[in-house]
């Protein structure tokens, strides 16, 4: 699921690349928009890595230096940094298609949103997976009977069966 939600994520940037303006005169602001994203999406996933793992892992993340040291500083203390990175990253999407960097009519961006939001719905799946341990008196029971299983099925497979062969 995680790279579920991975490949989601790099259809999103990969697309949104694609979507760039080709205009000369908006090159310089079209970098910088290429930049910031490619940081976004790389805490986004160290974020998401972060989430699900039971340690909090350093995990290298791409330029930080594109981000207001506030804006650094409020994730620091949020308490779902993957939200708080996605709502970033679809502000972003939006306000660079104000400003004419993402040329692109809404029905067909609308692609990059539903991708993105998948991913987050994979990271989700993988959350409630990590997080909801499987009871352990359960898996004692089913351990016990695989055991009783294996030890019963060959002496009443002998008993019920006419020939030896078919034991």
């Amino acid at each position: 699921l995680l790279q579920q939600a991975r490949g989601e994520w790099f259809n999103a940037y990969s697309s949104l690349m694609a979507f760039c303006s080709s205009d000369k005169d908006k090159k310089e602001e079209i970098i910088a928009l290429q930049r910031l994203l490619a940081t976004l999406m790389s805490m986004l996933f160290c974020a998401a890595l972060n989430q699900i793992s039971q340690y909090e892992n350093p995990f290298e993340v791409l330029d930080l230096a594109a981000l207001k040291e506030e804006s650094v500083e409020f994730l620091r203390e949020s308490s779902d940094k993957v939200e708080v990175i996605l709502l970033w990253i679809q502000r972003l999407i939006v306000e660079s298609m104000d400003g004419g960097l993402l040329p692109i009519p809404p029905p067909v961006i609308s692609r990059v949103f539903q991708e993105l939001s998948r991913g987050v719905v994979n990271v989700n799946n993988v959350r409630k997976i990590s997080e909801f341990l499987f009871p352990f008196p359960y898996a004692q029971l089913i351990s016990c009977m695989l055991l009783l299983h294996s030890l019963l099925a060959p002496f009443v497979a002998g008993v019920l069966l006419d020939k030896w062969y078919w034991a």
